[in-house]
């Protein structure tokens, strides 16, 4: 591949280790939330680039996703609503410049083929952004009777809104995290707030009530197999001839 593609996630971890790559192709983290977007505006004004690929965490709204499952989306849309409200329904709105035009499917299905060719099972659906974590297994059940979106993250949305803004094409890669029967513990609220900068202080506090505990370590096991997910679909992508792109 070349020099001009950028690899972005919300945090190191979503990244799965990836650093910069002897083909030139550069990392970089854009945050959590809204700030992604802009994050990725930026780096995409500082140097031109081919393709931007999106990597990151997401809650499985698909019953049928499991932990490390890869999504890549080629629509997303936007909750504007309290996440799970009734409201959510008349809440959705494609981003501006209309990310699921028939371009940006044709690049999402071709990052999805790439991965196949290397082996990895993906679906290819809707994401839906949300402004913060669907955290029980309701208000996925609402989220996805609404929306029809395979799972939810944070910041799908924001950041197609930057690459469709500019023309950069996109492939955006989601792992499933959490499965969509499964309750998250109130601490995934709050550290989605700060950005996931003070993730592990948050969970060593967590970690301190025994009840809290039991939930944590099955998370932090679901955690590890997606980001392992993640930088295995991202190694597929980079080896992938770059006219198969």
């Amino acid at each position: 591949m070349t020099s001009a593609i950028l690899i972005i996630a919300p945090t190191r971890r979503e990244l799965g280790g990836l650093r910069e790559g002897r083909g030139g192709h550069r990392t970089a983290l854009c945050g959590v939330g809204r700030d992604a977007g802009a994050r990725a505006a930026a780096l995409l004004d500082a140097a031109p680039r081919t393709l931007l690929v999106s990597l990151g965490f997401a809650g499985a709204l698909d019953p049928l996703l499991r932990p490390g499952d890869l999504i890549v989306a080629d629509a997303f849309l936007y909750a504007d609503a309290p996440p799970g409200a009734p409201a959510l329904a008349s809440s959705l709105s494609r981003p501006t410049g209309e990310s699921a035009d028939t371009d940006s499917r044709l690049r999402s299905r071709d990052g999805a083929t790439a991965l196949r060719s290397a082996g990895l099972s993906v679906r290819v659906g809707a994401m839906l952004t949300a402004d913060a974590p669907l955290l029980t297994p309701a208000a996925k059940r609402r989220a996805r009777a609404a929306s029809g979106a395979l799972a939810v993250d944070m910041e799908g949305r924001w950041i197609a809104d930057a690459a469709a803004a500019r023309g950069v094409p996109l492939i955006s890669v989601r792992a499933a995290l959490d499965e969509a029967d499964l309750a998250l513990p109130p601490f995934a609220a709050a550290v989605a707030a700060d950005g996931g900068r003070r993730e592990w202080a948050r969970a060593l506090r967590a970690a301190a009530n025994p009840l809290t505990a039991r939930r944590l370590i099955p998370l932090a096991l679901r955690a590890r197999k997606a980001a392992k997910s993640l930088r295995r679909a991202a190694d597929a992508i980079l080896a992938a001839p770059p006219e198969r792109l």
